[in-house]
């Protein structure tokens, strides 16, 4: 069985996308190498689908900055007494996360739905 080593500046980006509270790191590198390995495995990171947005180097600062990719708000509406999160939407139907597993997917008219603020679809309620 062969090993895998993780280098240095894999383990900092897996940190980094791991924690979704800060939404970009500077990386400070001190030779090419470094910059080098940092900006190769953030790109190898995005490529693979990982929430990476940006990657600039800033040379004359010795600095690499990396952003996050900012994940969309999915849209929340009410029907029938029911909050359902929307997933696609046509000019007249909202299409739907079913509410159950054993259930397909929703399709509810616009006419007849109502458009949930964040407040509303976090449980805190309407104003």
């Amino acid at each position: 069985m062969s090993g895998h080593k993780k280098t240095a500046a894999r383990a900092m980006l897996e940190d980094f996308l791991a924690d979704k509270s800060c939404d970009f790191i500077t990386a400070v590198y001190t030779t090419n190498s470094e910059r080098s390995s940092i900006q190769t495995t953030a790109l190898q990171l995005r490529s693979y689908g990982h929430a990476i947005d940006t990657v600039t180097v800033d040379a004359a600062n010795h600095e690499i900055k990396i952003t996050r990719r900012k994940q969309p708000r999915l849209k929340m509406i009410m029907f029938q007494g029911h909050p359902y999160t929307v997933i696609d939407e046509t000019t007249t139907e909202y299409v739907c996360q079913p509410l159950r597993n054993n259930e397909g997917y929703s399709y509810i008219s616009k006419a007849r739905a109502t458009v949930l603020d964040t407040d509303e679809a976090a449980g805190g309620g309407s104003k």
